[in-house]
């Protein structure tokens, strides 16, 4: 690959980009986010927020965004031997599932027992082929049986019949993937799970970021040559451009997330939450056609 790109006339871009102000956006981000968990944290628990498994299940998503957020961050340090790219595109990817996922969920909460039968379905799945494998070993009995009890709770807490758990085929569930979500499916005849501006940005972002990032978590070229570039960082043509715009996806997938739910929450405005959106929309001009386009609405 080395012998490739070296010898292959390919033209070169190089250019002075501006610095992403990381910490400047950062610290608002992290703050408005703790808000947001702690807020839906206390109006789930006191009934304000219906129904509550919906925002206990989208207040683990949230939360699972900020560490998203934190590990691209941590994967891209400057205080790291060598930025780990291609980690953390594979990382925005679930970012922005979580971000599509979520909308989903808020468009018609009702696909909770959907995700909760999926759910349900693998473990039940993973319990069988280790009963299978290791039901007659006395060091797994323990453990197995344990397992069982688990699904049996799971299985009053979620409506499932508890003869499921010996026949998880049964189960008919399988929530969508993202492109599915946003645009449907006209061979399969399913329509789109998102509508309005928000099927409009998601769509947008799918295009922009997705077939990209899948590229990379499936390790085809893309993956190949973002660890290429990391080995080899002389073959950038901007250093430390790819590692900004890493950081900058992955706050506005954060960014979006915390957005849609502070305006299904009803909340009043939140300054710092305005305040990120601001620091971003002033450095990448997607994010102003975002902001444009819905989230300028949601938030002020």
């Amino acid at each position: 690959l080395d012998a490739l790109a070296m010898n292959a006339d390919f033209p070169t871009w190089k250019n002075e980009l501006p610095g992403f102000p990381h910490q400047l956006v950062n610290e608002p981000l992290r703050l408005t986010v703790e808000f947001h968990l702690e807020h839906i944290r206390r109006d789930s628990a006191d009934g304000r927020l219906q129904p509550s498994n919906l925002w206990l299940l989208l207040r683990g998503l949230l939360l699972g965004a900020m560490q998203g957020y934190a590990s691209v961050c941590l994967l891209l340090s400057a205080k790291r031997p060598k930025p780990l790219m291609l980690q953390a595109g594979i990382i925005n990817r679930s970012m922005f599932e979580t971000l599509v996922n979520g909308s989903a969920l808020l468009e018609d909460p009702g696909r909770v027992d959907l995700l909760n039968k999926e759910s349900f379905k693998h473990l039940a799945l993973r319990y069988r082929d280790n009963q299978k494998q290791y039901g007659d070993v006395d060091k797994w009995k323990d453990f197995l049986a344990v397992f069982r009890k688990n699904l049996e709770s799971s299985a009053g807490l979620f409506g499932i019949a508890t003869s499921l758990i010996d026949n998880p085929d049964a189960i008919v569930a399988e929530w969508p993937t993202p492109g599915r979500l946003i645009f449907g499916s006209k061979k399969g005849k399913v329509a789109p799970w998102v509508s309005g501006n928000r099927q409009e940005v998601l769509g947008r972002l799918y295009r922009r970021h997705y077939p990209h990032q899948s590229a990379l978590a499936h390790q085809r070229i893309a993956a190949v040559s973002a660890a290429v570039l990391v080995d080899a960082p002389e073959f950038q043509w901007n250093p430390g451009h790819g590692e900004s715009n890493l950081v900058v996806d992955a706050a506005l997938f954060l960014l979006c997330i915390v957005s849609e739910l502070h305006y299904a929450a009803g909340y009043e405005n939140e300054p710092r939450l305005a305040e990120t959106w601001t620091y971003l929309r002033e450095i990448n001009d997607d994010v102003q056609e975002l902001w444009d386009l819905r989230y300028g609405a949601l938030v002020s």
